[in-house]
């Protein structure tokens, strides 16, 4: 899911709404979002990005000081990307296979290691920044019964409908910073796309996913992580956060982390990718 906020035009039929509470909705991508200034695409479902020493100073004046820019300015780079698996994966797609294998092998550990018993019958899963349904299609469908995929691209979503079909998958079209997931979901996976996100929305939209969440079911963030601090990419309109960064705004959003992983047999040059198994905190619990 990108990061990225624009005024929505009426929907098509085949597109429902998602409700909202406000009139705007953009989607955040995914790894565009975690990304470093002028790197290569990345999507909201698969974006890998070459490392670049450049920081900002001050993470809050470089998104939420720009204003609606920050979004928008991401809503008109992604709209200009080609819905294909190479569009969205910044042209890395080689990877793509090696991105999915990477993040099934962590939702398997990850479920044994916190003791969270899963079955496919009766479970949903929630693809946010889902892109052309790269992942929602080759791995959560396998994982769970039905899928819903979020995406504010249009293009992109309509891709997914026209690959994927309607029998066990539902598409919205909506940013991330307004989009309200209603659940409940046995998995949400959130991969490459929070840096299309504001620290303040960041923390909001990861707080509705937590009351979205079934009994067992857990939030997967996968994304880029900076070594330090934060890298701003001005090309795409996104933030790379450090994974300290990361986790302090989960633990704002009222989750823990139950384990963690860094994606192997990533390429150097790439920024590094982590996962992250997240469940509510413990006063928190459903």
């Amino acid at each position: 899911s990108r990061g990225i906020a624009y005024y929505l035009r009426p929907l098509p039929r085949s597109c429902p709404r998602q409700p909202s509470t406000a009139p705007m909705a953009g989607r955040t991508r995914a790894a565009a979002a975690a990304a470093a200034t002028t790197s290569p695409r990345g999507e909201s479902d698969g974006p890998a990005k070459k490392k670049k020493s450049s920081e900002a100073q001050d993470l809050a004046s470089a998104t939420v000081g720009r204003g609606e820019r920050f979004y928008s300015d991401a809503a008109s780079y992604w709209s200009n990307v080609e819905p294909t698996v190479d569009g969205v994966m910044g042209g890395f797609s080689q990877y793509d296979m090696l991105d999915i294998c990477g993040t099934a092998a962590f939702l398997k550990r990850a479920r044994d290691k916190a003791g969270i018993e899963h079955t496919r019958e009766g479970s949903v899963a929630l693809d946010c920044g889902a892109g052309v349904g790269r992942t929602a299609g080759k791995l959560l469908i396998k994982d769970c019964e039905r899928v819903h995929l979020v995406d504010q691209d249009r293009a992109f979503v309509e891709k997914a409908r026209e690959d994927l079909g309607e029998e066990s998958f539902e598409f919205f079209c909506a940013g991330l910073q307004d989009y309200q997931p209603v659940g409940p979901y046995s998995l949400i996976l959130v991969q490459w796309v929070v840096g299309h996100l504001t620290d303040p929305d960041f923390i909001d939209f990861f707080a509705r996913c937590r009351r979205a969440l079934a009994p067992n079911g857990f939030i997967l963030l996968k994304d880029n992580v900076a070594k330090r601090g934060f890298v701003l990419d001005e090309e795409d309109s996104s933030v790379t956060r450090s994974s300290k960064l990361l986790r302090a705004l989960c633990t704002k959003a009222g989750l823990r982390v139950v384990h963690w992983e860094q994606q192997k047999d990533w390429p150097k040059e790439l920024f590094a990718v982590h996962m992250y198994a997240l469940v509510p905190a413990l006063e928190d619990s459903p």
